[in-house]
């Protein structure tokens, strides 16, 4: 059974390219780098109510994946509706950040909160420390959670309520174990912009942020319309604080729908084995119309100076041709 789990989803070895969307069923990756290994972690397409699948990877590109982290159980609290996941280590343990509903019936509306995990290991099996991690407000769901340690170790939690017919992105300083809001969360982006507003079924949608500090600046990249969308797409927005005030990159969306790849989406960064590239691991949609399993992409970016303002991101994608392994892989 062990072994039946650790089935390998990668490209062929020796290889010096791969090629987007990569074999990898995840949607919402984030990618956890500790002691030279990769562990990705995300919404689990073949079972969304198993729990939170991990894998590992060298290289970013050939992924193994390893089972579920994190999974249900009959005396959990989190019980169905496994979204994204999220892993960093703090205080001499691995803390898993997640989205879950507590209903046992996958079939039942929706009911969505943030929760977290913890485990002695990155590749689980973790254990709830705090299910949910917050009651949010009557009339609110919340989503798509994402963690940013500043360089001062304060530590901050980006993430997406529903509501009232939108999603929208606050912000929120936590306490020194991270388990606990310090103060009121914050508005950050709301679906405003023109490429933002394309509405779904009536629903506008801004949600899966991801923070990044360049240079003295916050980064917190975003993804805007429904995520069935084939017009699902990356932006970023940039602010001295890590609570805003946010201002949009003009240039936004940098991850946008091609005839090639649909509703590219949940871009979080990461760097290359040797520390010398930036990439955007993010979801893709197997099917170019843009509904069906989403899968895993991943594509470089840099930052380039700016006369105006803060340096601008470039990203290279959404690309679906021959790229070069990420530096430092050994091919």
């Amino acid at each position: 059974m062990v072994m039946a789990l650790l089935t390998t989803l990668a490209l062929g070895a020796g290889e010096s390219t791969y090629t987007n969307p990569l074999p990898v069923p995840v949607a919402d990756p984030v990618v956890l780098r500790f002691d030279g290994i990769y562990y990705l972690y995300g919404t689990y397409g073949p079972n969304t109510h198993g729990g939170v699948a991990v894998y590992t990877s060298t290289d970013l590109v050939h992924w193994e994946h390893r089972g579920f982290a994190l999974a249900p159980g009959p005396d959990t609290w989190s019980k169905t509706n496994f979204w994204g996941g999220e892993v960093v280590f703090h205080d001499g343990r691995f803390l898993m950040f997640y989205t879950t509903s507590p209903s046992p019936d996958p079939a039942a509306p929706l009911d969505m909160y943030l929760a977290a995990a913890a485990s002695d290991s990155p590749l689980g099996p973790f254990t709830e420390v705090a299910a949910p991690l917050f009651q949010p407000p009557p009339g609110k769901q919340a989503i798509d959670q994402n963690l940013f340690i500043d360089d001062d170790g304060q530590g901050y939690l980006y993430f997406t309520f529903v509501e009232h017919g939108r999603n929208v992105v606050y912000g929120a300083r936590l306490t020194e174990d991270l388990l606990s809001m310090a103060e009121e969360p914050v508005l950050c982006i709301a679906p405003e912009a023109p490429w933002e507003s394309r509405p779904w079924e009536g629903h506008r949608v801004a949600e899966g942020a991801h923070m990044l500090k360049h240079g003295g600046v916050y980064y917190l990249f975003y993804c805007a319309n429904h995520f069935l969308d084939p017009e699902y797409a990356i932006g970023y927005a940039t602010s001295n604080g890590p609570l805003g005030p946010w201002e949009r990159a003009p240039e936004n969306p940098v991850l946008a729908r091609t005839k090639h790849i649909a509703g590219p989406g949940n871009g979080a960064p990461v760097r290359s084995p040797d520390g010398k590239e930036w990439f955007l691991v993010y979801h893709v949609h197997e099917n170019t119309s843009g509904v069906g399993v989403r899968q895993l992409a991943l594509d470089r970016f840099r930052f380039e100076p700016s006369e105006e303002g803060p340096d601008r991101i470039v990203v290279t994608g959404p690309t679906h041709t021959p790229q070069p392994l990420p530096s430092g892989a050994e091919d």
